[in-house]
């Protein structure tokens, strides 16, 4: 029902009861909101599961390259750069050629009409 936090029950309780015009019970409301609560490891956005992704591959490969900046004041990833051990390879053995991809803030929606 929401995308971006978490309603509470009487919340979502009172939107069940506009929409359909039945009475809700709480008992059956508890149990389909339990039933789909997301745990923490679920609720990671995209770029947190990324990040987590990056580390653990320089965990296992240290030759991985990652460069991240942070907006302190926010708390929010501003750059995030990597590269990996094959494409240090290929860079050192064909170097006059880079190629980067600058797609940030553009949706796909935006990006179909090009």
């Amino acid at each position: 029902m929401s995308l971006y936090r978490r309603l509470k029950s009487l919340e979502i309780k009172c939107i069940l009861r506009a929409k359909y015009n039945q009475k809700v019970y709480n008992k059956d409301l508890y149990k389909v909101i339990y039933k789909h609560r997301k745990t923490k490891a679920q609720e990671l956005n995209n770029m947190s599961r990324l990040l987590v992704h990056l580390e653990k591959c320089k965990e296992n490969d240290p030759q991985w390259i990652i460069f991240k900046d942070w907006d302190h004041e926010t708390n929010t990833l501003t750059k995030i750069f990597w590269i990996t051990p094959e494409q240090i390879e290929t860079w050192c053995r064909y170097s006059d050629v880079i190629i980067n991809d600058n797609t940030a803030n553009i949706l796909f929606v935006k990006m179909t009409k090009y």
